[in-house]
C-alpha cells in the first residue's frame, strides 16, 4: 500500500507544481518558464501514469499546458512564495486513502478524499473524491485511469463517469 499512496501522491503533486526558482512574485512566468514547467510535468506524469494514461492525458488535455498557464498566472497575483493552490499544497501530506477494490485484471482502485474547512456552513467537510485505478508496469504501480467522484451538501455522490 505504501506503493499505491507514493504513485498516487506524486500523481496529485504533478499537478501542482511550484515556481521555478527563477520566479519573480507579482510577475507572470516567461515563455521559458512556462516550457520549463510543462516538461517537469510531463515528465513526473511519465513516471506515475501508464503509457496509454500518459498520452491521453499530455495529448488530448493538454494537461501541462494548462498546469504551466495555472500556475503563471498564480506567480503574477502572488505577493510571495510559496504559492499554495489547490486542495494540496507544497507538502501536503496524502490522506485519507482507501482502497476500494481488486479487479480479476489484478488492477486495484482506491479513492482519495480532498478535504475543505471552508465549505459545510464553515465546519470540515469532504470536498471531492478522486478515485485511481492502478496497475502493474513493469514492476512498479502506476496509474491507469482516474475519476472524479464530488460530493453534494447532503453527502450523496456526484459520480463523474468520464475519464
Amino acid at each position: 500500500m505504501n506503493d499505491i499512496r507514493t504513485v498516487v501522491l506524486s500523481r496529485e503533486m504533478a499537478e501542482q507544481p511550484q515556481p521555478p526558482t527563477d520566479a519573480t512574485p507579482g510577475r507572470a512566468l516567461t515563455k521559458e518558464q512556462r516550457a520549463a514547467v510543462e516538461r517537469m510535468t510531463q515528465q513526473r506524469l511519465s513516471q506515475v501514469l501508464t503509457p496509454k494514461e500518459y498520452a491521453r492525458a499530455v495529448d488530448h488535455a493538454q494537461i501541462p499546458r494548462v498546469i504551466a498557464n495555472v500556475l503563471s498566472q498564480q506567480v503574477a497575483h502572488a505577493e510571495s512564495f510559496p504559492i499554495v493552490c489547490g486542495s494540496l499544497g507544497a507538502g501536503s501530506q496524502l490522506g485519507d486513502l482507501s482502497f476500494v477494490r481488486r479487479n480479476p485484471s489484478g488492477s486495484v482502485a482506491v479513492r482519495v478524499v480532498h478535504w475543505d474547512h471552508t465549505l459545510w456552513g464553515g465546519s470540515s467537510g469532504p470536498y471531492y473524491t478522486q478515485e485511481y485505478t492502478l496497475q502493474k508496469v513493469d514492476g512498479s504501480w502506476r496509474i491507469a485511469a482516474e475519476r472524479d467522484l464530488g460530493l453534494w451538501r447532503d453527502g450523496t455522490w456526484n459520480e463523474d463517469l468520464g475519464g
